[in-house]
């Protein structure tokens, strides 16, 4: 009796925690039913979706729609891992701010200086012109032409910038999106963290952030509890899981699962990776950049201003993150499906402020009905 008694306590306490921490309670039943409507498309026998709503340390809402694995019909759900594109961007620039914060590293400083190997005549490219999208280095397009799936490094890309001296802008003249940008602040922190990327993410990233089921690429990444990404081709879904950049970590290679998301979140509401001054800068519209984009964020081009987002497009997968700073809220969308009849990350931004107003509730304005 007494062993039954001390069990009972155990699974009792377990589920108490799990529910002060995890409550996906909080909504009512009409907003339930209004979220589900949004994902309608991503039910049934189809690459599906996850979605997640957090608010403070309340995980809102936490629902899997549709198949992570066409093949084995297994379910998605909040523990199901997807390939995030450039919502990974977010991760790198904490990496960066985590070495400033701990004087490893200077926004000011030159990629010349950090990275041996450039020519004198990229002494204009900082840290800070990479994080912002500012530097003008060129696209590593060129690499994957002829490149076999999965074949090229963070440290490929860096070697490619290294040999020429193309440049499309004058660093700090204009704002352009860059990938190579980032896989460059990947070598950076490896190079001033004396270690790999994956090992600084894991220890001072994931871990503190208690992201359990969270990975750069790997070949083995967990294939059992990961979704496989999948485009629609002449009228069926057919498999397109990687790509010849699936393996270049600092743009767009993190696994994640919406239930790690929210740990993120809480990671990000608690400022346990940095110092809450420099976390805030990431959120905040930068010198340079117009108002889009602040540190592994952007921002908003219409009202309302008070929120930051990031979207992710990656050969099968599509995702989108966005949060209210200031009213602690985040929300998440991802998929496992690509461009084409699934839509776009744009719909998937339309959904994510929905999930904002609801969040909020009816602070952020929902979008209109037509734009669903």
């Amino acid at each position: 009796m007494l062993r039954v008694i001390f069990i009972l306590v155990i699974l009792f306490s377990g589920t108490a925690c799990i529910s002060a921490q995890e409550r996906q309670d909080l909504l009512n039943e009409d907003d339930r039913k209004f979220i589900d409507s949004l994902f309608q498309g991503f039910t049934g026998e189809v690459p599906g979706a996850t979605v997640m709503i957090s608010r403070g340390k309340d995980l809102l809402f936490c629902q899997g729609y549709g198949l992570a694995n066409l093949d084995t019909q297994r379910a998605a759900n909040c523990d199901t891992a997807y390939r995030v594109g450039s919502v990974s961007k977010q991760f790198t620039a904490m990496a960066i701010l985590k070495l400033v914060d701990e004087g490893l590293l200077d926004l000011s400083d030159s990629i010349v200086d950090v990275l041996p190997g450039f020519p004198e005549s990229r002494r204009k490219v900082t840290v800070f012109h990479l994080l912002t999208h500012q530097s003008g280095l060129p696209g590593y397009d060129p690499l994957t032409v002829d490149a076999e799936d999965m074949s090229i490094t963070d440290a490929d890309v860096v070697r490619y910038l290294q040999s020429i001296n193309t440049s499309y802008f004058l660093p700090g003249t204009e704002y352009r999106y860059s990938n190579s940008a980032y896989a460059t602040l990947a070598e950076i922190v490896a190079t001033r963290a004396s270690m790999s990327f994956s090992a600084f993410m894991q220890k001072e990233v994931f871990a503190p952030s208690k992201m359990s089921s969270t990975t750069l690429y790997a070949d083995s990444a967990g294939s059992d509890v990961r979704a496989l990404g999948y485009a629609f081709v002449e009228g069926e879904f057919v498999l397109d899981d990687q790509s010849p950049a699936s393996a270049i970590q600092g743009d767009g290679s993190i696994y994640t699962t919406a239930r790690d998301y929210y740990r993120w979140h809480i990671a990000l509401i608690e400022d346990l990776l940095v110092a809450s001054e420099l976390q805030e800068e990431a959120y905040r519209p930068q010198k340079g950049t117009g108002g889009r984009y602040g540190f592994g964020w952007s921002l908003p081009e219409r009202p309302p201003l008070n929120f930051v987002q990031h979207g992710g497009a990656t050969a099968g997968f599509l995702s989108y993150t966005a949060r209210i700073p200031e009213s602690k809220i985040t929300v998440a969308i991802f998929t496992n499906r690509g461009w084409g009849e699934a839509g776009s990350t744009v719909d998937l931004a339309v959904r994510a402020e929905a999930l904002l107003s609801i969040a909020s509730n009816g602070d952020h304005p929902m979008p209109p009905k037509e734009s669903f």
